[in-house]
């Protein structure tokens, strides 16, 4: 109902003779609209617009900005975090970094760039980082510490590929 009386309204404010400036203390906590220092963990299970550049600022240690997927992931090659980067005004994706798992224990890790051909419009991988530390270029399953391949000469052909061996396994330097 509505609050009629004064008695109803002191109720309402818990008898709270200084309400004025426990009010005026409360809403000091908030943070402006024109921004301020959040002090604590900003915790955000919806999506953000900003417009404009987004800053994260630390004083001392490393500054971190953690991309977390926050639940087991049993398969691998799962995507676990994406950085987009888009244009216009439906936000279309030209290029992507993302995390995917390696492995299905939760624990092993690849980074992947991908970029999108203008020709189709079709976003494709192009560089791969495993967990086992080989890069692939132009290759999803690069099978050497760094492995090119040209995908109009067909992957996995002498005609346009580039493998650099580690040393190790042919005991001196790697002769063509």
């Amino acid at each position: 109902g509505s609050l009629n009386t004064l008695n109803e309204l002191a109720a309402a404010i818990n008898d709270d003779s200084s309400y004025a400036t426990t009010l005026t203390t409360a809403l000091a906590t908030k943070l402006p609209l024109a921004g301020g220092t959040l002090t604590g963990t900003l915790n955000v299970n919806a999506g953000v617009d900003i417009t404009g550049i987004l800053s994260v600022y630390k004083t001392g240690t490393n500054t971190k900005l953690l991309l977390s997927r926050n639940q087991s992931v049993g398969t691998d090659n799962t995507a676990i975090g994406v950085i987009d980067f888009a244009n216009n005004t439906a936000h279309t994706v030209n290029a992507r970094i993302m995390a995917k798992t390696s492995g299905t224990g939760n624990v092993g890790g690849q980074l992947v760039i991908e970029t999108r051909d203008p020709s189709n419009s079709t976003l494709a991988e192009r560089l791969r980082i495993t967990s086992s530390g080989f890069v692939g270029v132009a290759t999803v399953s690069g099978n050497a510490h760094v492995a090119i391949y040209d995908a109009a000469a067909g992957e996995g052909t002498a005609k346009g590929q580039l493998e650099l061996k580690d040393t190790a396994v042919y005991g001196s330097s790697p002769t063509a």
